[in-house]
């Protein structure tokens, strides 16, 4: 069942959806199977906590870890450009919103906040998932409504002692940067970093997805370490092979 999971942002939708057309009892059957398994962690950064099927759309509840502060800077509107941008580059992402339409329903989403408890609840009509069936995004677009979605959520803490504070592109590579205690930065093993984030690229699905939007625009990705004093740096860089093996390894593709 998580195979037919996928985050879109801190946003989430549902994935690898194979069949050509299922018929709303089918659906209904998958919603079942899918909310025996709640809470469904989808990494450290979120879980979701519910999903219902009513007779005009399909809803998905999810729980985002906020600790930083995340929800505050996030609105609906950024949400659903995010999604937009993320479905309607991708075939399978398509392939789901093309059987919620051909069973004329649309798909709401609420996502609630750990700490703040703050909510966001975006929808999309019938009449949005067609018209995100016939748009075409090229998969740097894509990329590029990424980086300012994020953009747009920073400066970000991360705990204690670090903060991420920029996102940008490269002409090969989307790159963070994590502004930190210097006594961290100096410390950073770069080989254990690059072995940490491979993980998390397996594990955590929101850096999962934005691995995948590289990969799709043929860029790598890196976290920029910052001292916040001395203004030394190191980076953590993964190539698109790299990615792309880390990628492979993830229970949720």
């Amino acid at each position: 069942m998580k195979k037919i999971l996928v985050f879109l942002v801190s946003l989430f939708c549902f994935g690898s959806v194979s069949a050509q057309s299922i018929s709303y009892e089918e659906l209904e059957q998958m919603i079942i199977g899918l909310n025996s398994m709640m809470p469904l962690g989808m990494g450290s950064s979120m879980e979701l906590t519910s999903a219902s099927l009513s007779p005009t759309e399909l809803t998905i509840e999810a729980s985002i870890n906020d600790i930083g502060g995340t929800m505050g800077n996030l609105t609906a509107e950024d949400i659903r450009t995010s999604a937009t941008g993320m479905i309607s580059s991708n075939a399978e992402m398509k392939n789901l919103c093309k059987i919620l339409v051909d069973l004329n329903l649309g798909l709401h989403y609420v996502f609630k906040g750990e700490v703040s408890g703050s909510r966001i609840a975006v929808t999309f009509s019938v009449a949005d998932l067609s018209t995100i069936c016939n748009t075409e995004t090229t998969p740097y677009q894509a990329l590029e409504i990424f980086v300012n979605q994020q953009k747009s959520v920073l400066p970000m803490k991360l705990g204690e002692q670090m903060s991420m504070t920029d996102a940008y592109l490269t002409s090969s590579t989307l790159e963070m940067v994590i502004e930190a205690d210097d006594m961290l930065v100096d410390a950073l093993y770069t080989d254990a970093a690059h072995d940490a984030m491979a993980t998390m690229v397996s594990q955590d699905m929101a850096t999962l997805q934005m691995a995948v939007v590289c990969v799709n625009a043929g860029y790598g990705f890196s976290y920029v370490y910052r001292g916040k004093t001395s203004g030394i740096e190191k980076r953590i860089i993964m190539t698109v092979t790299e990615l792309k093996n880390a990628i492979s390894q993830s229970e949720y593709k």
